[in-house]
């Protein structure tokens, strides 16, 4: 993978390689269009690709939760207040 202003862009030759290393059958730019137009998962993750290449979104530590859902800013605060509440015991 090459490093590029803090993307990363993986030419679709090397990403067959891997494919390939892993056990998966051939992976070419037809292969990947065809995932990126049915499975948002796959937009999610993609800048953008041409018929060489893809670039991937920088990843944002709230990347891992689920889609519509937001994290709550709150929520370490919310939690401490009800493990402070003795009110309830």
């Amino acid at each position: 993978m090459l490093q590029n202003d803090e993307r990363d862009i993986v030419p679709f030759a090397e990403l067959d390689r891997m494919m390939r290393n892993l056990g998966s059958s051939q992976f070419s730019y037809d292969v990947f269009r065809n995932a990126y137009q049915s499975d948002d998962d796959v937009k999610r993750y993609i800048k953008s690709f041409d018929t060489r290449k893809l670039e991937l979104k920088p990843l944002r530590a709230d990347d891992d939760l689920p889609m519509g859902k937001k994290k709550d800013p709150n929520a370490v605060s919310k939690m401490a207040k009800r493990a402070v509440d003795i009110g309830k015991i």
